[in-house]
Formats: structure tokens, sequence, C-alpha cells
């Protein structure tokens, strides 16, 4: 969701709505997460979330999307890195700091050709925010290495987030726009790089555990009501 928030933002002033809102879309989608049955379909183990303190795990989101909006059609393929980090537990909740660590993007959509690579930057960033290619390179390159604290419960569910504030200005201070513009980005950014939005991001893929007892042949379920435009009812089972 951040990142649909910086490319929509830097389209919106290129007249560039279409690609903004197939972004969107994209970017609204979770990932999968999976587990291993155990062994004996008598036996039941506990599952839960339980990342291990001292321990770091790497996520690796992948979209690959082809499909047609509004008699054009669009390509995209998008890989977003994080790494996660527990630096601490508190009862059952685990204290996670989470590092954005590479975005990588190639999008063809009608005459625009979009390919980004936070680990192969493209010479000559945008100075003047005349060109929203660059703009999206300078924005995507300022959010690599940046980190916030998440507290996960056993389940998965986000209880809190820290680190975010002032996170926003630096971002659009990187950029290189003039004032009246720098001014307008960082009111978009506040309202989405947030608390809420992050929780809702990160739990499509973490709150998927039932914190009990379970064996082969169980199921339950998890419901996400993410807000927004592509808010709605998300029930996994």
């Amino acid at each position: 969701m951040h990142l649909l928030l910086m490319f929509n933002f830097a389209f919106k002033f290129y007249c560039m709505k279409k690609i903004a809102l197939a972004l969107l879309a994209v970017i609204t989608i979770a990932g999968i997460q999976s587990c291993q049955s155990t062994k004996s379909a008598t036996s039941s183990k506990m599952l839960k979330f339980n990342f291990e303190k001292g321990k770091a795990y790497d996520y690796e989101m992948i979209i690959n999307m082809d499909q047609e909006m509004g008699g054009q059609k669009m390509q995209m393929d998008m890989t977003t890195y994080y790494s996660m980090n527990v630096v601490d537990e508190v009862a059952d909740n685990k204290i996670i700091t989470t590092t954005y660590d590479r975005f990588k993007m190639n999008m063809k959509m009608g005459p625009f050709d979009i390919d980004v690579d936070t680990d192969q930057p493209k010479q000559g960033m945008d100075i003047g925010g005349k060109d929203p290619m660059k703009m999206i390179n300078s924005i995507l390159g300022a959010i690599k290495g940046r980190k916030f604290t998440m507290k996960v419960n056993a389940e998965g569910r986000i209880e809190e987030v820290a680190g975010l504030a002032g996170m926003a200005q630096a971002i659009v201070d990187s950029t290189g726009v003039d004032e009246k513009m720098k001014e307008q980005m960082k009111q978009e950014f506040d309202k989405q790089f947030n608390e809420k939005n992050v929780k809702e991001q990160f739990e499509r893929v973490l709150y998927i555990f039932p914190n009990k007892e379970v064996k082969v042949g169980d199921t339950w379920q998890k419901t996400t009501t993410p807000g927004g435009p592509m808010g709605g009812k998300y029930t996994s089972t």
C-alpha cells in the first residue's frame, strides 16, 4: 500500500491515473503463507505465530499480473523484499523490526514502460519533478533501508506499529521537488503511511494462525477488513 501511494501521487501530477488505479488493485493483493502438516493424522501440534527472538526472517512477496483495463492491456511483475528481525518478546507478543530491503517492478501499459530496481538505480534522478519515472526511482530508493517496528501476537495480528513518524517527510525530501509539491506529497503520504495501513498490509500475510492445537484435517478461518478503495471483507480458510 505504501508503494501504491508513491506511484499514485507521482502519476496524479502527470495525468497517469489509469496506471495508479492498476497499481492500487495490485498492491492490495495479499501474499500467501503455507505450513507443513504433521506426520500423523491423529497427533496434534500447537500452531501459532512463533518467530524466535534473536532471529531474522526474510519475506519475498511476488505479484504477477496480466490483465486488461479500459481497453488497454497491462502486464506487471513486482517483487518486494522485507527483512524481519525479532528483537524482543513480551508475553506471547513478538517485537519485530521490519526493513524494506528491495523493490523490483516491471510494468507495461499502453505507451508506458516502467522498469524499477532499487538495487540497480537509474542514473540522473529527477531534480525538478519533471520526469515521473525518475521520480518513482527516487522515491523507491528513499524507502529502501527504512525501518519500523511491529508488535505481533500469537495469531499473527499486528497489535502495534511504531517508527513511522518522520518517515514520510524524509522520503518526500529525497525527491528534490519544489516546496509546494513537497507539501502536497507529504499530506498524501501522511494519509496512507500510518499505523492503520501498515497493520492492514501485513495482517493479510501474517494473520493466519489459530493459536491452538491442530491436527491433519482441522480447519479455521481468519477475517480481515481493510479499508480504502479496495476495502471489503477478506476471509481465509
